[in-house]
């Protein structure tokens, strides 16, 4: 079977990092492209690397360790995003434009201590990591989230649903 592969150049717009300890690292993504072209044919190889589960990740709050995070959802988009048209005599654009871009980033903890509900309401704006690794030395594979100044614009304390209270913040 003969095949081709293309090449696609463009923005990303909008990424969501989703993390579960009931399940992988998860991520979505929209790319805004310009038309694709056609190149030489790579050498077939395939990665030993295996995708990563969440329960791997640990957090810190204002420099702490805290382990009773349950979920966290970080995204990332841009205010805008356009492909430039012009009469050029072809569909390609000029070039892609992206706004501004801004993250967001909401998690639910194991509600213990009234710490999080406390940098809510004194506005306090904690730094804020999600690390994931695993390996050691040039096997190692980690992704980390820095947010250094992270406002909650909602803290609430859940009590249903679950045996435990959790604490949602956005």
């Amino acid at each position: 079977d003969a095949y081709n592969t293309r090449v696609f150049s463009g923005r990303f717009t909008d990424l969501t990092l989703t993390m579960d300890p009931k399940a992988l690292l998860k991520f979505s993504s929209k790319f805004l492209s310009r038309a694709s072209g056609v190149v030489a044919n790579p050498t077939k190889s395939f990665t030993a690397v295996v995708p990563m589960p969440s329960w791997v990740g640990y957090a810190t709050i204002g420099g702490s360790d805290v382990g009773k995070i349950m979920t966290a959802e970080v995204s990332w988009a841009t205010s805008e995003a356009e492909a430039i048209p012009t009469l050029s005599g072809k569909q390609d654009p000029w070039d892609i434009w992206v706004g501004a871009l801004s993250t967001k980033g909401k998690f639910s903890l194991v509600f213990d201590d009234d710490t999080q509900q406390l940098n809510y309401y004194n506005e306090t704006q904690p730094a804020v990591t999600l690390q994931f690794s695993r390996g050691t030395g040039a096997s190692m594979q980690k992704i980390v989230i820095q947010m250094t100044q992270c406002n909650y614009a909602k803290a609430e304390i859940n009590q249903q649903g679950k045996a435990f209270v959790v604490n949602d913040i956005e």
